[in-house]
């Protein structure tokens, strides 16, 4: 175990076993379980109104399955945003304080989603993906 490893293992109160289990996973799930560690003891210090705001934002932004008669590529690349723009309000919610500028940051996060899923829709696959 490294030195930064030993030191986010102090800062996040983890348990050094546990990060050695999560090393021998692939790394796009060791981000994943490292970010719900982080959450988890996040949570614990969190007001009764982040956690409120926080429920709001994570059944917003939850997965959708598929509707019948929807290209699967595009509601896959609608997703992938609805996912990482949820990932960021949930993080906002977990590092900034509760004022009216969260709440605008929030606002803009959404606005931000609804205009990418229009790209999506009106001009289909990115040109990063149509190159591969």
């Amino acid at each position: 175990m490294t030195a930064e490893e030993k030191a986010i293992c102090l800062a996040y109160r983890i348990n050094p076993e546990e990060l050695e289990r999560v090393h021998s996973l692939p790394a796009n799930v060791r981000v994943a379980v490292a970010r719900k560690l982080v959450n988890k003891l996040r949570k614990e210090h969190m007001s009764e109104t982040q956690q409120t705001i926080r429920d709001r934002i994570q059944k917003e932004y939850k997965r959708r399955p598929c509707p019948p008669g929807v290209d699967v590529n595009s509601h896959a690349d609608r997703e992938s945003i609805r996912g990482l723009v949820g990932d960021l309000s949930d993080d906002l919610i977990l590092i900034c304080p509760q004022s009216r500028e969260l709440n605008h940051a929030l606002n803009k996060l959404r606005e931000a989603m609804h205009w990418a899923h229009d790209a999506i829709d009106r001009y289909g696959v990115s040109s990063s993906k149509e190159n591969q």
